[in-house]
């Protein structure tokens, strides 16, 4: 029963007024009245369903009226659930995991790349001449010999058949380096011979220090003997220089063969009987046949210095040395060549005074001083004298 003997103000309102309680004083005595009871309640009018005993799992028991508020909880069954669930969740955590690594993998790869794996095209591909590029394209293999295109590949001898597209170069003229045994180093090079039209510029050498003044410089009278403080050493009436430039030997006196730079042994005489020209030089220097084939004999002073002879062939048919010496070098100019005679055959001189050209039949003779890395002409009197000496074998062809 509802008490509505109090009443009190709710917000400012004022509570429910008599009939109003009246009505809900029947409303709740109707609802008492309906409610059931322990004394009215029949049981039998309530279904109950349970699941059959085969389909418990072992160790079960049925759960019913009589016992339902008293089933204990089953732990181990939880906890097996438990697990199984929780391997599932592992298990598909990395299935999800392996799936997108694939995704992965597959987006970076190249879309257009193809792997071909075909041993049996691969050895067709491949033989004693062929290999495989980079690119995996079979690729021949080409012995490179010596042609216009592999100058480098051939040999001084083979160079010049390729005029037009090979020249050949000295590695010691290139490298300034004087005479010895590796000279001269004659290679192959591509492309045709530079030539240098301008006016070719002229080392200005020095002659050597000549303290008395005689015609030969200071290292000069080491080499002969002679006193560099005395114009006339032997005291024959001579000065020095001129004795040697005569054959003589400045330091014995007198005019017979005895006196002689041969027959005082100051000097050997060298004979090329392939070329056949004979030559004096100074006693003490060494003799080099470079390639012994006569082709470039050098004298070789101490010092380093030395006068060479080469012999080159006459190949377009020259008719004198200085139309062959103006073929060589278009930029030098005719009038400052010196024509001079040695022996019985003519010549012509460089412009630096350095080198002779002579031209006997098919070849041309060259005589050349050359100070190596020097500054001054220490020899100039013994080059002339070798000059003076040289003879070839037989008479000119006028």
């Amino acid at each position: 029963m509802f008490d509505f003997k109090k009443t009190k103000k709710i917000s400012g309102v004022e509570t429910i007024n008599q009939t109003q309680k009246e009505e809900l004083n029947n409303l709740a005595n109707n609802f008492a009245a309906d409610k059931p009871t322990a004394n009215n309640f029949d049981a039998s009018q309530i279904r109950v369903h349970t699941m059959p005993d085969k389909f418990l799992a072992n160790g079960i028991n049925k759960i019913t009226a009589a016992n339902s508020s008293s089933a204990p909880f089953r732990k181990s069954g939880f906890k097996k659930n438990f697990l199984v669930g929780l391997t599932i969740g592992v298990l598909v955590i990395i299935l999800f995991a392996l799936a997108g690594w694939f995704l992965l993998k597959t987006i970076e790869s190249p879309a257009n790349e193809k792997i071909v794996n075909n041993p049996v095209a691969t050895e067709t591909l491949l033989n004693n001449n062929d290999s495989v590029s980079e690119t995996g394209e079979s690729e021949e293999t080409v012995e490179l010999k010596c042609s216009p295109e592999n100058c480098e590949l051939c040999t001084a001898e083979e160079c010049e058949t390729f005029k037009d597209a090979c020249h050949t170069e000295d590695l010691c003229a290139i490298n300034n380096v004087s005479a010895d045994a590796l000279c001269p180093q004659i290679i192959c090079k591509n492309g045709p011979p530079i030539i240098d039209e301008s006016e070719p510029e002229l080392t200005e050498l020095k002659p050597g220090k000549d303290t008395d003044v005689d015609g030969l410089s200071d290292v000069e009278e080491g080499l002969w003997g002679t006193d560099p403080l005395k114009v006339d050493t032997d005291g024959d009436g001579y000065n020095d220089g001129k004795e040697v430039l005569s054959f003589y030997s400045p330091t014995v006196s007198g005019s017979n063969d005895n006196a002689k730079l041969f027959g005082v042994k100051q000097v050997k005489i060298y004979t090329n009987n392939k070329f056949g020209y004979s030559l004096f030089y100074p006693i003490s220097w060494q003799v080099n046949d470079f390639g012994g084939s006569g082709e470039q004999v050098v004298f070789i002073a101490n010092s380093g210095e030395f006068v060479e002879v080469i012999i080159s062939e006459n190949d377009f048919g020259f008719t004198s040395a200085k139309e062959w010496y103006l073929d060589q070098n278009p930029a030098a100019i005719g009038n400052n060549l010196e024509e001079v005679l040695i022996g019985n055959w003519s010549g012509i001189r460089s412009p630096d005074k350095l080198n002779i050209y002579l031209l006997k039949n098919n070849y041309i003779y060259t005589l050349s001083y050359n100070v190596g890395l020097k500054q001054e002409l220490s020899y100039q009197t013994t080059f002339e004298m070798m000059l003076k000496s040289f003879k070839l074998f037989e008479a000119p062809l006028m």
